[in-house]
């Protein structure tokens, strides 16, 4: 029987800094994916082919969830607005002062989609309190990437068989991924010396992934690219990303990771591929994490935002976070590219307020204010952007 859309909406009290700080950027709030029968047999025969017993895979959410949640996509049962879907949704932690947020958008091939996870994900983790952040990154590509570098990855490890135990051997013979991602210390020399996944790239995922380092670097997030930084094969693809708390340090803690999964609708067997990026953030919950939290609370949304090119893109998250700072309810649709679209979603919603950001005014810092009745519009630097906004009626 097919859900309803209410039935997989929820809606998350305004208390919750989490999800404050998600809905600015346009995630919506759903309960955790209900897994079929069908959803877990599929997902136990992924996982016979390509096993992963890290303590990382055991902090996210399973494949299985991730298969549910493609399958209610096309279902259309996910959201209200399905292309794409931007969701938030919480899974138990295994700690009871602990939880875990997981933000999917799915029906996006876009590198949007990476940058809006990674910068909604670090506005979370700076909410909570967590400092010195960092991230390490790297693309995989996909599936013909992924075959030519398992090839010559193989036939690396395979020059230094005698060094390996039996229990490494049988990994890198079984999968690849599995052994690179194996945290043994025996195996940190020759990762060093392994070849560099990106050089398999082919011109679609290298474009992609300059894109998302783009993303990064007009963000001014610290990065750095972890050639062992592969995800499990049974779903991650393209790009494949973690957020680390004192990187370097004793007290170096993984708060985050997360990747695409484009393609594993197609390994389930489901109607048809849905391109989908999600991140996982495990979140320590301190007593006064929710709650006494009025001044956070959204208010109803005057303003959507419009953005169209590259450049445009790469201001958008940094305009939009300068506002969320500042408490300005906005509402976006940063995955879709042409203009009509977004301008025929603002005026389904009737927002009173335009901001607009083309490429003339990505390279000039500014925002066009419109006014949705009069049409009039003005040229605003984006550093007196809230300034004058909190002025308007």
């Amino acid at each position: 029987m097919k859900k309803t859309t209410q039935k997989i909406q929820k809606e998350y009290t305004n208390k919750e800094k989490a999800y404050n700080i998600a809905q600015f950027y346009g995630f919506e709030g759903i309960f955790a994916p209900e897994i079929s029968k069908s959803d877990e047999a599929i997902a136990k025969t992924l996982k016979k082919l390509h096993p992963d017993n890290t303590l990382l895979e055991s902090l996210m959410p399973s494949i299985e969830n991730r298969i549910s949640l493609a399958r209610h996509y096309l279902e259309g049962t996910l959201t209200k607005e399905t292309q794409p879907a931007i969701v938030y949704y919480e899974t138990p932690s295994t700690k009871r002062s602990s939880k875990n947020i997981q933000l999917n958008i799915l029906g996006s091939t876009k590198s949007i989609a990476e940058a809006t996870l990674i910068k909604a994900t670090l506005g979370i983790l700076k909410e909570y309190g967590h400092k010195n952040l960092s991230i390490e990154v790297n693309s995989v590509g996909e599936k013909d990437s992924i075959s030519r570098f398992n090839k010559e990855i193989s036939t690396h490890f395979k020059k230094n068989l005698g060094a390996l135990t039996a229990s490494l051997r049988q990994k890198l013979s079984r999968d690849p991924f599995l052994f690179i991602n194996d945290e043994s210390d025996k195996l940190d020399e020759l990762k060093e010396s392994m070849p560099q996944v990106i050089s398999y790239l082919n011109d679609t995922a290298k474009s992609h992934f300059k894109e998302v380092l783009e993303f990064l670097e007009c963000m001014n997030i610290p990065y750095r690219i972890d050639n062992c930084l592969v995800g499990n094969r049974a779903y991650s693809n393209n790009t494949v990303f973690k957020i680390i708390e004192n990187a370097d340090t004793k007290l170096e803690k993984i708060l985050a990771c997360g990747s695409r999964f484009n393609g594993l609708s197609k390994k389930a067997g489901l109607k048809r591929d849905v391109p989908g990026a999600f991140v996982s953030i495990f979140i320590d919950k301190p007593k006064d994490a929710i709650g006494n939290n009025k001044s956070s609370q959204l208010s109803k949304a005057k303003f959507y935002f419009i953005q169209f090119g590259f450049e445009a893109k790469l201001k958008s998250l940094e305009i939009i976070d300068t506002l969320r700072e500042a408490k300005i309810s906005v509402s976006q649709s940063l995955s879709k590219d042409k203009l009509s679209a977004q301008l025929s979603s603002a005026e389904a919603q009737d927002f009173p307020y335009l901001l607009i950001v083309g490429q003339k005014e990505a390279m000039d810092n500014t925002v066009l204010v419109r006014y949705k009745d009069t049409r009039s519009q003005m040229a605003v630097p984006v550093k007196n952007l809230v300034e004058y906004i909190k002025k308007l009626p």
